[in-house]
């Protein structure tokens, strides 16, 4: 979806190869997070919060030395901050934060919406799609 929504967006072959990569990378660092905080059913404590908090910039560092994603990086990194600086790892506001991650935290959150979660059940597919003029690629989604 973050490359259809790239090749929408007019964003160059390059830009949305790194939209892939990202796609599929973005949460590489969760390996690092205990399997018992990942599927926790119900809230999480102050403290595997931060446990969670950490997979973008373990992530990155997982991914760093790898030429063929270097321009997936920013995104696997960045796909947790937030437009008014309060996401992580970096706290990047506006523009700071790389367009490519601004893409794919949206259909990211998109994503985390529309699926059943240990602690929650999915929310409809009716989404705005066609207020953009665009359609999911998923059936039903």
């Amino acid at each position: 979806m973050a490359v259809e929504l790239g090749d929408y967006l007019g964003l160059s072959e390059e830009e949305q190869d790194s939209l892939r990569k990202g796609g599929i990378l973005h949460d590489i660092g969760k390996i690092g997070v205990p399997d018992h905080i990942l599927n926790k059913a119900g809230p999480l404590t102050a403290e595997e919060r931060l446990i969670i908090r950490m997979h973008p910039d373990q992530g990155a560092r997982i991914c760093e030395k790898l030429k063929s994603i270097r321009n997936a990086i920013p995104i696997i990194r960045h796909h947790h901050e937030r437009i008014d600086g309060t996401g992580y790892p970096d706290h990047l506001a506006g523009d700071e934060i790389p367009l490519l991650a601004r893409i794919l935290t949206v259909v990211d959150i998109y994503d985390a919406l529309t699926t059943t979660r240990s602690y929650r059940k999915s929310l409809p597919h009716e989404m705005p799609w066609n207020f953009y003029g665009m359609k999911p690629r998923r059936a039903g989604g």
